[in-house]
């Protein structure tokens, strides 16, 4: 618990949005989240776990790296100070 095969899967699905991968990651997590219940190596609610924290992950590297992007704005940006050797 959770599914590390369903997290993995639904990395892909997200990752494939707005492309024409969406389809085929997306049949591939069902086919995996249906398999992994039908066959015994999880319970149903071990593949809902895992997406859900999947794409929590996803959402916070996301903040991550756009809190990374703006603060290396804001320093690159700086004009330089009054007598230093930047110019």
């Amino acid at each position: 618990m959770p599914s590390m095969h369903i997290a993995m899967t639904t990395i892909y699905v997200i990752a494939a949005r707005r492309t024409w991968w969406l389809a085929p990651a997306c049949a591939f997590w069902l086919i995996i989240f249906i398999g992994s219940a039908y066959f015994g190596y999880h319970y149903w609610l071990d593949g809902i776990v895992a997406a859900v924290i999947a794409w929590l992950c996803w959402k916070a590297a996301e903040l991550l790296f756009a809190a990374m992007d703006h603060r290396r704005a804001m320093v690159f940006s700086r004009p330089a100070a009054p007598g230093s050797l930047a110019s």
